[in-house]
């Protein structure tokens, strides 16, 4: 099975568990393995829940972290123009979604 297939079958199943939160032991786990795979997709799909506050901070503790974590990556070497130029677009970018939510 491709890997496009397999994870559109996860963010499927993600969202039913979002609407109807797991029950038992298994469910909660794979739950929980999605939310880890997906936490961006998690948000987004539980956003109008009232559920799942602890795993909606847990969530964006993770998305930060991965930030934070490639910016520490980068910053370990020295820094070429050219990747420069490719954070100063990405920081762009991050302004202009910022912007869009803001009006």
């Amino acid at each position: 099975m491709s890997v496009n297939k397999n994870r559109s079958k996860s963010l499927a199943q993600l969202r039913v568990f979002c609407f109807s939160p797991p029950q038992g032991m298994i469910s909660y786990w794979w739950f929980n393995g999605l939310v880890n795979a997906f936490p961006l997709h998690f948000l987004h799909f539980s956003q109008f829940s009232k559920n799942f506050i602890g795993t909606k901070k847990t969530a964006k503790e993770k998305i930060l972290f991965r930030f934070e974590h490639k910016v520490k990556t980068l910053l370990e070497h020295p820094i070429s123009e050219r990747e420069i130029e490719v954070i100063e677009e990405i920081w762009e970018r991050l302004d202009e979604l910022i912007k869009n939510k803001n009006n």
